[in-house]
C-alpha cells in the first residue's frame, strides 16, 4: 500500500478529455510499473545480502584456512607420528614423524583407505578395530622395526562434531622405547641386588 512513484498524463493526442478507459489503462500501466519497480527493490536487496553474506563466507573460510594452517604446522612439527582419517577411514592427515616412521609419504597417502596405504600391520590392527566398544578410544603399546626395535604406545580415538557424530579417527604414537629400556634395566638391576643378596653370608 506504499506509494513508490507517480506517473502523469496530459494532453491527448486529440484534444480529448481523458475517460475511465483511459483510467483503467493507466491504472493497469501503474501496477505492472509497480510490481517491476518492487521486484527491481526486491533483487536489489537480495544481491546485497548475497553480496553480504559472500563477503562473511569469504572472511570466515579465510580464518578457517589460516587455523587449518596453523594447526597442520604444528602437527607437522610434533615429533610423534600422527595419523588421521575421516568416517569412511580415508587418510586426511599424516604428519612428517609418521611418515618417517611408518615408511609413507603423505601426497600419496591422503585421500586414500588408510588400509591400503599404511603398509604396518600394527597400525592398520589399531584403525580396524571397533573403538565404539572401548569408549571411543583404544591405548596399545606396540613394537616396529625398521632398523631398530622401537616401542610406541598408541592411542587412536574417535574424532566427533558438536552433535557427537563421529567424523573420523586420530592414532598418535609416542616412542617409548628408552621408558622400557629403562624399566628393563631396573628389572635386571633388582634380579641381580636379590640374587646377591640370597648369595651373601649371614652375620
Amino acid at each position: 500500500g506504499k506509494v513508490i512513484g507517480v506517473i502523469e498524463v496530459m494532453n491527448k493526442l486529440e484534444g480529448e478529455d481523458f475517460d475511465s478507459q483511459d483510467e483503467y489503462l493507466l491504472t493497469t500501466i501503474a501496477q505492472q510499473a509497480a510490481l517491476l519497480l518492487e521486484n527491481a527493490r526486491l533483487y536489489g536487496e537480495l544481491q546485497r545480502r548475497v553480496d553480504f553474506a559472500n563477503a562473511e563466507l569469504r572472511e570466515a573460510y579465510r580464518q578457517l584456512e589460516s587455523e587449518k594452517a596453523k594447526v597442520e604446522t604444528l602437527i607437522d612439527q610434533m615429533g610423534s607420528p600422527v595419523v588421521a582419517t575421516d568416517a569412511e577411514n580415508r587418510v586426511v592427515l599424516l604428519n612428517n614423524a609418521a611418515e618417517q616412521t611408518l615408511g609413507v609419504k603423505a601426497p600419496e597417502a591422503v585421500g586414500k583407505p588408510v588400509f591400503a596405504v599404511i603398509p604396518v600391520p600394527e597400525v592398520i590392527a589399531l584403525f580396524a578395530a571397533d573403538l565404539e566398544e572401548n569408549g571411543g578410544r583404544l591405548v596399545e603399546e606396540i613394537e616396529l622395526r625398521d632398523g631398530r626395535a622401537a616401542v610406541y604406545r598408541a592411542s587412536i580415538a574417535l574424532v566427533r562434531d558438536a552433535a557427537g557424530n563421529v567424523m573420523g579417527k586420530s592414532l598418535v604414537m609416542i616412542d617409548v622405547t628408552e621408558l622400557r629400556e629403562l624399566d628393563r634395566m631396573k628389572t635386571d638391576l633388582i634380579s641381580f641386588v636379590a640374587h646377591e643378596l640370597r648369595k651373601a653370608p649371614d652375620y
